[in-house]
């Protein structure tokens, strides 16, 4: 690890979130907690949905030990857009996997749905967790990746019952809640507060009688950031061995 901080001193991280609705507050917020860690030589930040502001940063790395960095949560169509815009703007920059790919991942929506947990007085033992999730019948990686952090929460034994849902394919988080008996606590597989992390799941769960709390999006955790490093580290480790 020590070997691999070093050899980033020198580089320059760049953040891609989604940028949905204009928000990209939680990146920024981050990049902040990267910069103060001093491991790159400088951390920027960019959405995909500023499709000039992409541009710029991009073109601003060229020539620079860059690493880029998709704040996502699925490996679909939105980077194989990115791949072609770094193509042609950042030659020789090293595109990371989405953040959303990684394993470790799972361990904090478990956090989420304990913490969650905790706070209704609910044994992990006798809750069930929901992992929500965006998904979409263009890309089934997406729900892949989902279903694989549900597998992983599952394995360690912990809750009752731990299911993935979707907003935009089968099955629903409304499908998965009612099978799901007793208490249910919901984590969201989510970078940003915006319509889908933020509003769309509570209006999921709003008929349901039985109170169903959700943790909102796991991007908001404060441990998401050294996910973020990681990731790049992970990176670094597989273009030694290649």
């Amino acid at each position: 690890m020590a070997r691999a901080t070093e050899a980033l001193r020198d580089a320059t991280l760049i953040l891609v979130g989604h940028g949905a609705g204009g928000r990209a507050a939680i990146v920024e917020r981050h990049a902040r907690t990267i910069r103060r860690g001093g491991t790159f030589a400088a951390v920027r930040t960019c959405s995909l949905q500023d499709g000039d502001g992409l541009d710029r940063t991009l073109a601003g790395a060229r020539g620079e030990n860059a690493y880029i960095l998709p704040v996502l949560m699925a490996d679909g169509f939105t980077m194989r857009i990115l791949s072609a815009r770094i193509a042609e703007h950042a030659a020789g920059a090293v595109l990371c996997r989405p953040v959303g790919t990684l394993p470790g991942l799972a361990d904090l929506l478990a956090e989420q749905a304990l913490r969650t947990a905790a706070e209704r007085g609910w044994s992990p033992a006798e809750t069930a967790v929901l992992v929500a999730a965006h998904g979409t019948a263009r890309n089934p990686g997406s729900a892949r990746i989902a279903e694989a952090h549900a597998e992983r929460i599952r394995r360690s034994g912990r809750f009752a019952a731990v299911e993935a849902g979707f907003l935009d394919q089968a099955p629903t988080i409304e499908d998965v809640r009612r099978a799901l008996a007793g208490n249910c606590v919901v984590t969201g597989l989510f970078v940003e507060c915006g319509a889908h992390g933020e509003r769309d799941v509570p209006m999921r769960l709003a008929p349901f009688e039985r109170e169903t709390p959700y943790a909102g999006p796991v991007g908001s955790c404060p441990g998401f950031a050294d996910l973020l490093v990681e990731q790049v580290m992970l990176t670094l480790a597989s273009q030694r061995v290649a």
